[in-house]
């Protein structure tokens, strides 16, 4: 708790102060890799970028492929990511072949039984613990999904009715799931377990797309505009 308090005081001073620190075009979704203390940004253009905790960019891949991804995830147990397609909803399995980023290569496509959905565009992929996952939708209740990854497939276990539109960015932290809103330019500090929202920080105006934490504890957003920072 002290830590939370003393996070959340951090916010409450940086937001105002925020600057423009690197451009990546059409950022739609990023993932903190701890084994390599790095980030992954994946693009609705079919790219994927790695950068450092200094917002230095690595390295730079690009799919043949004509996918909208959305969001990614990064498994450290693996070495691998997963990335979500904005409008099939199938996620697919990125591997990297030798240690460090290139190249990458696609080895599997898992489809979400969305079947009882109106499968509205998903807005965000976040891991929650080993096996579960959680996404946000444009749904204008149940927007919040909590998946369950078992026997090689994405299964729907709960759905969350949270009481605000535009989710645009997720990530869980400290036990605790971090839900932007571009629409209201708010992070909702919100705990899963009691479905509960139990802090808001807010945000200057902005697009918000996604949001992400590093070892430091160190925020870090992005907005429609590809602007990335670094509270």
């Amino acid at each position: 708790m002290k830590k939370l308090l003393i996070l959340i005081i951090v916010f409450l001073f940086s937001c105002s102060n925020i600057e423009k620190s690197i451009n990546f075009s059409e950022s739609s979704g990023i993932c903190y890799m701890k084994n390599q203390d790095v980030f992954y940004v994946v693009s609705d253009e079919w790219e994927i970028q790695k950068i450092n905790s200094s917002l230095k960019k690595l390295e730079y891949f690009k799919f043949e492929e004509n996918y909208d991804f959305e969001a990614i995830v990064c498994d450290e147990n693996n070495n691998n990511l997963l990335a979500v397609d904005e409008k099939s909803w199938n996620i697919y399995k990125i591997e990297m072949i030798r240690d460090g980023f290139s190249p990458l290569k696609i080895t599997k496509k898992y489809k979400i039984n969305w079947y009882k959905l109106n499968k509205k565009w998903i807005e965000w992929f976040a891991k929650i613990s080993q096996n579960k996952y959680i996404i946000s939708t444009q749904e204008k209740k149940n927007n919040l999904l909590v998946l369950e990854f078992k026997d090689e497939k994405f299964k729907i276990i709960k759905k969350i009715d949270f009481p605000y539109k535009d989710l645009s960015g997720l990530e869980y932290f400290n036990k605790k799931l971090y839900i932007i809103s571009d629409k209201n330019n708010k992070i909702f500090i919100y705990d899963l377990e009691k479905e509960k929202t139990i802090n808001i920080i807010q945000l200057q105006d902005g697009a918000w797309e996604w949001i992400s934490f590093d070892k430091n504890w160190n925020m870090l957003l992005a907005d429609d505009d590809g602007r990335i920072v670094k509270i």
